[in-house]
């Protein structure tokens, strides 16, 4: 995929979800927060060598990823008030997406043979 492509998607699946995100609540920093966790694992994930890598259903650590991702949503979302609050579930869920996409770019990238300036 062309990196103006990926970038354009990228900032459209973020508005998008800041646009849901809105509809819950109206800070400027939370909404600011989704913004650019989702528009920056949006464009990581879409690097073709990382989504080739990404693809681990029915591994044991993709279920460990999923339950502690989806009690840590829960757990930030309620534990903020008496009520659930979406806005910070969206938030959680888009920084262990990020983390997640991020981490496996960076092991992508440390894998790659670095070439010492000194004997080239």
């Amino acid at each position: 995929m062309r990196r103006s492509t990926r970038y354009a998607l990228a900032l459209v699946v973020a508005t998008a979800v800041t646009a849901v995100a809105r509809t819950a609540t109206s800070s400027a920093i939370l909404l600011i927060g989704i913004w650019q966790v989702y528009a920056v694992g949006v464009a990581v994930v879409l690097r073709s060598d990382v989504r080739q890598f990404v693809h681990t259903s029915g591994s044991v650590p993709a279920a460990v990823f999923t339950g502690v991702t989806v009690f840590g949503v829960l757990s930030i979302a309620q534990g903020l008030s008496t009520e659930f609050h979406f806005g910070a579930a969206i938030l959680a869920f888009g920084l262990a997406y990020f983390g997640f996409v991020c981490g496996t770019w960076l092991r992508l990238d440390l894998e790659e043979p670095v070439s010492d300036p000194r004997t080239t």
